[in-house]
């Protein structure tokens, strides 16, 4: 079998691959800040080079470089602060917030991911959680 790639139309793959794209600039930053153990390094190293391979074979994007995305605390209150994502693309989430509490002390809140209903949602939740905690 062989597969010719060429600067045809996008298929319906397209928005896929594009995520695969973003989330692996969005795992290029957090390997490089983060004091991650060498099987979380590996994971996060396996989905830069999945995303990155298939963003240029399906022309997600027309640059050599995978890279370009930040990490940034952002004041977003009087006593609260989001961590929020810039790609690129002109894409930025909210990854994470920390917040003062009326007792001193200050509560962290991460985002575990977009799901496409409420019961997934509230799933992913639940594993963060009991990932953090473990």
């Amino acid at each position: 079998m062989v597969t010719i790639l060429s600067d045809a139309q996008p298929n319906g793959s397209f928005a896929r691959y594009r995520e695969q794209w973003e989330a692996s600039l969005l795992a290029s930053v957090i390997a490089g800040i983060a004091d991650l153990s060498i099987a979380d390094r590996r994971q996060a190293l396996r989905g830069i080079y999945r995303g990155g391979f298939n963003g240029a074979a399906f022309g997600v994007y027309d640059t050599d470089e995978l890279s370009g995305g930040s990490l940034e605390w952002m004041q977003a209150g009087p006593q609260q602060f989001d961590l929020v994502y810039s790609g690129p693309s002109g894409i930025h989430c909210n990854l994470g917030r920390v917040y003062a509490q009326p007792n001193g002390s200050w509560a962290a809140l991460v985002i575990a991911g977009v799901k496409d209903d409420l019961s997934a949602a509230m799933a992913s939740a639940e594993w963060a959680i009991a990932r953090l905690s473990s």
